[in-house]
C-alpha cells in the first residue's frame, strides 16, 4: 500500500507541473485547470504504477524468498 501512495504523490507532482506548463500556452484559467487535471491523472497513474511495483517486489522477496543484497 505504501508503494501506491508514494507513486501517487510523485505522479501527482509531476502531472501537476506538466499540466501547468501545458495550460500556460494560453494564460488564464487554463493554467489552473491544466495543473489540476494533470495532478489527477498523474496521481492515478502513479498510484497504480507504484502498487504494481510494490506487489512485484513483495512476490519476489516474500513468496520466492529472493534475498536483497548490496554488492
Amino acid at each position: 500500500m505504501v508503494g501506491g501512495w508514494a507513486g501517487a504523490f510523485m505522479g501527482a507532482e509531476i502531472g501537476a507541473k506538466a499540466g501547468t506548463i501545458a495550460g500556460s500556452v494560453e494564460p488564464g484559467g487554463d493554467t489552473i485547470l491544466g495543473g489540476f487535471g494533470g495532478g489527477l491523472i498523474g496521481g492515478a497513474a502513479g498510484y497504480f504504477s507504484g502498487r504494481t511495483v510494490e506487489e512485484i517486489v513483495y512476490d519476489y522477496v516474500i513468496t520466492k524468498r529472493v534475498e536483497l543484497q548490496n554488492k
